[in-house]
């Protein structure tokens, strides 16, 4: 598995199969990652005496772990972000061109609740005047 992975990095290093260099490098940074990975999982065994070596070796494992996780999450939702917004925005404009203006609303002035209540209330009270 060592060698494999040793060999998987200097075929990504030389010959750069990858057109995008962020995907190039993070390439690189896993394989190298997983080769520190798989040397400190040696250290598991009973190759270490101490417990307490072992237990601190455990925090070295979680932040290689950790980062070669977090910076492809990183990129990933950066990705995901951009690709929401564009797509809301084209979301909207496809809205604004096929939506035409209703000719009820042109002219008309918009009128909110208290507007409303108040033409409501005085519509009864001139009908009232008006059987009086």
């Amino acid at each position: 598995m060592i060698w494999l992975t040793i060999l998987n990095a200097s075929f990504v290093f030389n010959y750069r199969p990858f057109t995008d260099k962020l995907i190039q490098r993070l390439e690189l940074l896993d394989d190298i990652i997983a080769v520190l990975l798989i040397d400190v999982c040696f250290m598991f065994t009973e190759i270490m005496d101490d417990k307490k070596s072992q237990y601190n070796i455990g925090f070295i494992f979680i932040m290689l772990l950790s980062g070669c996780i977090i910076p492809q999450l990183y990129f990933l939702a950066r990705d995901i972000f951009w690709q929401l917004k564009f797509r809301i925005r084209m979301f909207i404009l496809k809205r604004k061109i096929t939506k035409a203006p209703s000719f009820r609303s042109v002219g008309r002035r918009r009128r909110g609740f208290l507007q409303k209540a108040v033409g409501f209330f005085t519509k009864s009270t001139k009908e009232e005047k008006a059987e009086d």
